[in-house]
């Protein structure tokens, strides 16, 4: 595969999806299958022939999480709110800025999804420059994963199972009970690539603070549905 611009790699997964915001296997692959089908046309040989690999790669950082949580386990989140307060602009450092400022073991207990998705790119288009078939699908997939990951709102505060005792359980009602049982594959519509404005940091730090500000929606909606069906 020829060397392809970091702009242009940065394209291949990064495709807005909706309304899917939440995701446990089954939105992973949705989101991954989607994607691949919107790689440009350069790119499109490699991808097409290796999509299978692709897609079911794309929920190998779940595996490897659970055999490896200390390590791989912060690599899916980032509890915003206690790093910083909104608008958070002051968090978008590299990851050795942020370990200086904060600590390394604490930066890793409220999660470095951010520089997971950084670092993952990095490893892609390392990948790309150097042919690296194998790499460019397994880094692929593992891009996906992490930047679906940025697009949980519940995966990037510190209430990600609730604010109250009554919420408790709402991260598995949004990503697996909500998902299953109202998305359908038909309901997702794709829309067209874009190039990334700036640094893939910036970038991902931007995909999880706007994932952040619908976290209060969400408790919110959790609360109405609760007055109308308590269980």
């Amino acid at each position: 595969m020829k060397p392809i611009k970091a702009a242009l790699a940065a394209v291949l997964l990064f495709a807005a999806i909706s309304p899917s915001l939440a995701w446990e296997p089954t939105g992973h692959t949705l989101i991954t299958n989607h994607a691949l089908a919107l790689v440009s046309p350069d790119m499109m040989p490699f991808y097409d022939a290796n999509s299978r690999y692709i897609a079911a790669f794309c929920t190998l950082p779940d595996d490897w999480r659970e055999t490896y949580k200390t390590e791989i386990g912060p690599n899916h989140f980032i509890d915003l709110d206690l790093l910083s307060k909104p608008p958070f602009a002051d968090l978008i450092v590299d990851r050795a800025t942020a370990e200086k400022r904060f600590g390394k073991e604490p930066l890793s207990k409220v999660g470095v999804l951010p520089w997971a998705i950084e670092s993952t790119y990095n490893k892609l288009v390392a990948a790309m420059k150097s042919g690296d078939s194998v790499q460019i699908a397994l880094q692929s997939a593992v891009l996906s994963h992490y930047i679906g990951d940025a697009h949980v709102p519940l995966h990037n505060c510190k209430d990600y199972d609730g604010r109250t005792p009554d919420e408790k359980g709402i991260h598995f009602r949004w990503e697996q009970t909500l998902l299953l049982t109202w998305l359908k594959p038909e309901m997702v519509n794709a829309c067209a690539p874009a190039k990334l404005d700036g640094p893939i940091l910036r970038n991902a730090f931007e995909w999880c603070i706007e994932s952040f500000g619908y976290c209060d929606d969400i408790f919110d909606a959790d609360d109405a549905a609760r007055k109308t069906d308590p269980v």
